[in-house]
């Protein structure tokens, strides 16, 4: 059975949510730089996840990406989702991600690769392309 946000027992829920979103807006409209935006994600994401049940493997490295595959209850090895987090290549929120890709998981009866990539600014481009790159490459070898 789906959660509903909008019910009249998750009120207080949606009401911190609709204030973390502004919050977070305001933030990164004062500073739209990597920084505000990460800080932003760490602080809110917690909030916004799913609640979801899932198992993550050691990392493993494939260029400069680290891999990481999760998976839900019931998921079938053979079915695999590969998935490359938002975050327009300078940010990732696990705490958002995770849940998000457990449930999708769920819902497939699969497992997913999620690719850690390397974000810029620290990072020019292309290399988060390339890390992408070599994570699908790693997982056709595989």
């Amino acid at each position: 059975m789906a959660r509903r946000i909008h019910g009249p027992g998750n009120r207080l829920r949606r009401a911190a949510l609709l204030w973390a979103l502004r919050r977070m807006r305001w933030a990164i409209g004062l500073r739209p730089e990597p920084a505000t935006i990460r800080a932003g994600f760490a602080r809110f994401g917690p909030l916004l996840a799913r609640r979801e049940r899932w198992r993550c493997s050691e990392p493993a490295v494939a260029g400069g990406a680290t891999l990481r595959w999760l998976e839900a209850e019931d998921a079938d090895a053979a079915a695999v989702i590969f998935y490359l987090h938002g975050g327009a290549f300078i940010a990732d929120s696990p705490a958002v991600h995770e849940p998000f890709v457990a449930a999708l998981c769920r819902a497939a009866r699969a497992r997913a690769l999620m690719v850690d990539y390397r974000l810029a600014p620290e990072h020019a481009f292309p290399a988060a392309v390339e890390d992408c790159h070599a994570a699908w490459q790693w997982l056709l070898s595989s």
